[in-house]
């Protein structure tokens, strides 16, 4: 995946947790991590709606929320994949 690093890609959120995001995306077989800090609002945890809920926006983030996030880094060794919000939704292609 170090070949799309810096690009846009569609996901699909696929958890949610303390940590941040855990994303699939659309169209590659691979998942990866949106850590909390990067989602650019202040998010709290809500473990009973099972959600994210931004404190200055109030905008909740669950399960099968559609966004395109930039990948910011890809570890080959440990395997795991890094992500940053770019917008919410995806375009439909």
């Amino acid at each position: 995946m170090e070949q799309f690093l810096g690009q846009d890609l569609a996901a699909t959120v696929t958890g949610v947790s303390r940590r941040g995001l855990f994303l699939a995306l659309r169209d590659h077989f691979a998942e990866g991590l949106l850590p909390l800090e990067l989602l650019g609002d202040q998010y709290r945890f809500d473990a009973q709606r099972g959600a994210l809920i931004g404190r200055k926006q109030g905008r909740q983030i669950a399960v099968g929320e559609r966004l395109t996030a930039q990948l910011v880094r890809a570890d080959r060794l440990v395997q795991e994949l890094e992500f940053g919000l770019s917008r919410w939704g995806w375009e439909e292609e």
